[in-house]
């Protein structure tokens, strides 16, 4: 191939994705409202749903860093909970530990963090991953088998007092933002 019939190649192929990351970033339209029910799209802020709208959480089961097998209802004790699953080859999912782990820092008794991790040899992947990077603040969780999992991670939703899901989403979320202190807030 000609060198220059080469370069227009390589400049039509820049170009196009030049398109595709301005049409992918959305630059050209305004971003749609948050959705207002109890699935929304992760960047969007928190909206809870309506408390005669929850439905009651799938019974889920988890196994500890103990080996313990647990129902997840006996993990929270009458506060929220934040359920997130995720695996360590998920890369939203390593993106967004970081601001869970200080969520559950500054969280000061008001909300559970039970991160469920989806990976094979969950628990030793777990454990190594979290020390490896400093996440001392999450608890070590594997979704036991043949309890329900989602298709799409990282998945989370937050679950009332009652055991009812509250809001759920599908992607990463930013867990430091002032919509979950007020989230957290309005679930207490």
């Amino acid at each position: 191939m000609a060198p220059s019939r080469l370069l227009l190649v390589v400049a039509l192929g820049l170009t196009g994705l030049g398109l595709w990351t301005f049409k992918r970033l959305d630059l050209d339209g305004p971003e749609p409202p948050p959705t207002s029910g109890p699935t929304a799209h992760a960047r969007d802020p928190i909206v809870l749903a309506a408390p005669d709208t929850r439905k009651t959480t799938p019974e889920l089961t988890v196994i500890n860093d103990h080996g313990e097998t647990r129902a997840l209802s006996t993990l929270w004790p009458n506060r929220p909970v934040l359920v997130h699953f995720w695996a360590t080859w998920c890369a939203p999912c390593i993106a967004e530990l970081p601001g869970l782990n200080e969520l559950a820092r500054q969280s000061d008794g008001k909300l559970t963090i039970l991160p469920i991790s989806l990976d094979r040899d969950a628990i030793e992947e777990t454990r190594k991953y979290f020390a490896a990077h400093h996440l001392d603040a999450l608890a070590i969780l594997a979704s036991a088998p043949g309890s329900p999992t989602p298709e799409v991670l990282p998945t989370s939703f937050l679950v009332d007092r009652m055991g009812r899901e509250a809001w759920k989403a599908v992607g990463a979320h930013p867990w430091t933002g002032t919509d979950v202190q007020t989230a957290i807030e309005a679930l207490q």
